[in-house]
Parts: C-alpha cells; structure tokens; sequence
C-alpha cells in the first residue's frame, strides 16, 4: 500500500527526515516543525497567525448550532472533518488552484506577483455530505463534502462584513500571506510568482479553513489557445469529479508531480488509509483495472493522462505533442 503525502515543516517546508515525526505548534495545535530550531524561526511570522486561530477557535464556538444539523457537536468538530477533507484531496484541490491561476494571469503571471493584499482569492463553496445517522468514526474523510461551485473572489468582497472581528481575521489573514510570500520570495526562486491563498466553506455556516499554496512560472511558455484551455477546464472537471465521486487522486511518482491515479479511502485497523484503483491509466484504459467505469471522467474529452500531460507540459522543457495527450 502506498505511503500517505508526507506533511511538510511550516518553516523550511521539507518533509520530516529519518522517519520522525513533525511536531505541532503548542499554541495553535495547527503549524507543523521538525524542531524547536524550525519553530523558533518561524514565531515571528507565525505569532500572529497562531493567536488568531486560538480566537478564531473561540468565534467559532459560539456557531456550534450551526453545525450540530449536520451531525457535528461543535465547530472545531466541523473545521476538523474539513480538514481532513480538504488534505485527502489535496493533490485535486491544489491543481484546481494552479490551473485556474494559470487560466486567470497567464504564462507570464506578472499579475500574481503584486503583494497578496491587492489579490483575489480563490473561493471553494461545499456541501455537506454525512448525515447525522453516521458515526464519527465512520465518516469517511474522502467523502464528508461536495463541492458545489468554486472560482475567484476579490478579498474586499470576502472579507465584506462591517464586524470588528472580521476586519481582524482578513490582516491576519494577509499578514500569514505576506510572510508565507516573503518565505517564498527569499529563496530567490525566479520561477516562482506568489502564493494563492484558497478559502473553503459551506454557505450559511461561519466555521471554514484556508489553505495557502505557492504559485510557480511555468518554464515552458506555451500558449494558451483555445485547445489547450479545452484540456486545462477538463483537467480541473477531472480533479472535482475525483473529490465529489469520494476517489481522491494521489501522485505516485515524485520525478512526474502533475500525474495522479485515483484510490479509494478505507478504514483498516482504525484508521483511514487510501489504496490506489490500479497503477497506471493505461491498464483503465485497457480494461485491466478492475474497477469499472469511473464517473469522473463523464464528459471529458480527453483522457486523464492526456490532460495532466497538457498541464505538466508548461512545467518542462520536454515538447509533448497531442498524440501524446
């Protein structure tokens, strides 16, 4: 069985060495950091950050009732489950973002690289799926939400309300931005252009995460016309078939990151764990896989492998033409 996405140090964001384990900040239970050298560089752009999560837990609390319908006793239960959610899908939803950055700013991404503050966002709407008759150890992370819609929101927009606590969480908010931007910025990548910040939320309700994810140039400038528009939209159809049809899509092969195979999440001695469908599109194709039509792939017009090529193409000097697609 495949080895789960290993999560990454908050300050110098490499993944835990000589299998240990990465350790939670203390204040937030949220940040992760090899050690106390990682976290005690970090404080300065996570202090705030982390005081805002503790009052954001506190705001929250007082919304338990808007989630108890749905089978959750309290927020942090609820912001719980949509995190677990949002990191079982993580390989769709950060490609989703990526792809719709690129469909936005362009090849050159000069847009995206103004400080975060003068950006949208990228707002993902949800619905819950579990009911109340489920056990909380029997919901199943892969499939506690839907999503409904997504797109770009000008952060004046999501950050509208006249609430003091509200003008409080968006300079948080952009200030986790900022440094998280300055972090990038410092490594003096070239190709790098700015962090996206992503919102998730069920309407109606107060409680949602974020997430954060950095924005890189593509090293191969191809141009986006209308073919290659066609197989980005179908490639983020296929990420948001994958995660509303409880079949999260994993990478498997770290020199080829864009290329994903989708899995199924199952309970085992306790705990959820993903197992992949099979080990390449060719045997799905080929109907060797065993698991039958995937209703992800309903109206695409290309198949999935052909598509993440499309994308990862702009990531890579190597010319792959359309009969590779």
């Amino acid at each position: 069985m495949p080895e789960e996405e290993s999560p990454t140090c908050n300050n110098c964001l490499l993944p835990p060495q000589d299998g240990s384990k990465l350790r939670k900040c203390g204040g937030c239970a949220s940040a992760l950091y090899c050690g106390k050298e990682c976290q005690k560089a970090a404080w300065p752009y996570h202090k705030e950050p982390c005081l805002r999560i503790a009052e954001t837990a506190r705001v929250f609390s007082r919304n338990d009732h808007e989630v108890q319908r749905f089978g959750y006793a309290t927020s942090a239960a609820f912001t719980r489950a949509m995190d677990d959610f949002v990191d079982t899908h993580k390989w769709a939803f950060n490609t989703i973002v990526e792809v719709q950055a690129l469909l936005k700013y362009g090849i050159h991404m000069d847009h995206l690289s103004i400080s975060p503050q003068h950006r949208d966002i990228y707002l993902i709407q949800l619905s819950c799926a579990h009911g109340l008759e489920l056990h909380r150890s029997q919901r199943n992370p892969a499939s506690a939400f839907t999503v409904v819609r997504h797109g770009f929101i000008s952060l004046a927009e999501y950050f509208r309300g006249d609430d003091p606590q509200d003008a409080r969480t968006r300079a948080a908010f952009m200030q986790e931005c900022t440094a998280l931007h300055n972090l990038f910025y410092g490594h003096d990548t070239p190709i790098y252009a700015g962090v996206m910040p992503f919102m998730f939320e069920v309407p109606g309700i107060v409680p949602h995460v974020s997430r954060r994810v950095p924005i890189f140039r593509p090293t191969c400038l191809i141009p986006l016309d209308e073919v290659v528009v066609a197989a980005l939209g179908d490639l983020t159809r296929l990420c948001e078939g994958s995660i509303n049809t409880s079949l999260p899509l994993r990478n498997l092969e770290e020199r080829r990151p864009h290329h994903a195979i989708p899995g199924r999440v199952e309970r085992s001695s306790g705990k959820w764990s993903w197992t992949p469908l099979f080990e390449d599109w060719m045997l799905y194709h080929q109907g060797r896989a065993g698991c039958g039509w995937l209703e992800m792939l309903d109206g695409l017009r290309w198949p999935p492998a052909g598509l993440m090529n499309a994308y990862s193409n702009f990531h890579t000097t190597r010319d792959v033409g359309f009969a590779e697609w």
